[in-house]
């Protein structure tokens, strides 16, 4: 008897076949760069969970050949994510031991899975594979299992998405190539991904209290054959950057301290040579066409430092010079806030909370303490 096919089951197999499509094209592709092979990975990977789910819907899991299948590839995928993110951003830390540090226990879970098909193979009766699920833990295994996808789904996704944002950062602060690639895409797709994951954590939590009496996974497989076709078609697209993205890289580790110190220094001593900073609208562009430097580069000298950001050193200048100011004014002829409209503050609630931030007193305040 042929299993009948729905339109969930005709759909994931669609994503099945396009996901080994993929991976061989991908494969295929001259040059090949490791970025390739580890998204080709990638591709298999969804691919076998769509086999895997295939295996329930059509009945299969209950054929004796198919009830303990070694599709223990769960845990897969998020380590692969998370190489692969490294693979376009990083590529230089990727080692041999690296990887084999993220797959081991992967890999040991589906020697697991190996291990209890062929005891189950062995066995043949009914009783016996039983008594595999005893001995082995089968399902108490499992159940860990996937406690572990959702956890390390999330961490992973939280490693690649910190990842992406760093190299989202030098690409933007090192170079002005707009044909090296941000990997936006990607970006997003790991923002989507988390509140899949976290839907589906939901889900399992309110089947697990009895909150809910069916999980409707096809939503999450539904969204794993959208994956193969962005996968895919961003992969296929992708072109190998990997030397241009090795100078950036190595252009943010040549910026040492002293260089961000000397950068900075030459930045203050320009804010108070050219007094730009009592320029109520000044800009970080300005400043950094005036050092003739790129403001992503300022921005980070500044960061590095013990300021916040561009504007917290600005009004730190501005504070201290209303500072001084105020100590050798005459208020029967000035006011408190005509001497800092004069240091570059354009609003009165602005002026009150920087100071404040900045001295811990209120103007009236440290006016009488002065």
């Amino acid at each position: 008897m042929y299993p009948s096919f729905h339109i969930f089951d005709t759909i994931v197999l669609l994503g099945l076949l396009n996901a080994v499509v993929f991976a061989s094209v991908i494969r295929c592709k001259k040059p090949q760069s490791v970025a390739d092979g580890i998204l080709a990975a990638v591709l298999l990977i969804f691919g076998l969970l769509c086999a895997k789910i295939l295996l329930h819907t059509l009945g299969c899991w209950e054929q004796p050949g198919f009830r303990y299948f070694p599709l223990g590839i769960d845990l897969w995928l998020q380590p692969l994510l998370f190489l692969y993110v490294l693979a376009l951003t990083e590529p230089r830390r990727l080692q041999r031991s690296l990887v084999l540090q993220h797959l081991l226990l992967p890999g040991f879970f589906l020697a697991y899975a190996i291990v209890v098909y062929l005891c189950a193979l062995f066995f043949g009766q009914e009783s016996g594979q039983f008594d595999v699920e005893s001995y082995l833990l089968y399902t108490k295994t499992k159940a860990f299992e996937d406690f572990l996808s959702i956890f390390f789904g999330f961490l992973y996704g939280y490693w690649a998405y910190q990842q992406l944002g760093k190299y989202q950062q030098w690409v933007s602060t090192y170079t002005s190539d707009t044909a090296i690639p941000t990997h936006r895409w990607l970006h997003r797709l790991l923002l989507a991904s988390a509140l899949v994951l976290l839907l589906l954590s939901l889900m399992l939590l309110f089947e697990y209290f009895k909150v809910f009496s069916v999980v409707p996974l096809q939503l999450f497989y539904f969204y794993l054959v959208a994956l193969i076709y962005i996968f895919g078609f961003f992969g296929f697209r992708h072109q190998d950057f990997r030397d241009a993205v090795d100078l950036i890289y190595k252009k943010s580790t040549a910026v040492s301290n002293l260089e961000w110190k000397e950068l900075l220094q030459k930045f203050e001593t320009w804010l108070q040579a050219e007094q730009a900073y009592l320029q109520p609208s000044l800009k970080l562009e300005q400043c950094a066409n005036a050092l003739k430097c790129p403001p992503q580069l300022l921005s980070a000298a500044i960061q590095a430092s013990a300021y916040k950001n561009f504007r917290d050193l600005v009004n730190h200048f501005r504070v201290e010079t209303f500072k001084a100011r105020i100590s050798k004014s005459d208020l029967k002829k000035e006011t408190i806030m005509g001497i800092a409209y004069d240091c570059g503050f354009n609003s009165e609630p602005s002026f009150y909370r920087i100071f404040k931030e900045k001295t811990g007193l209120r103007p009236t305040e440290f006016l009488r303490r002065r």
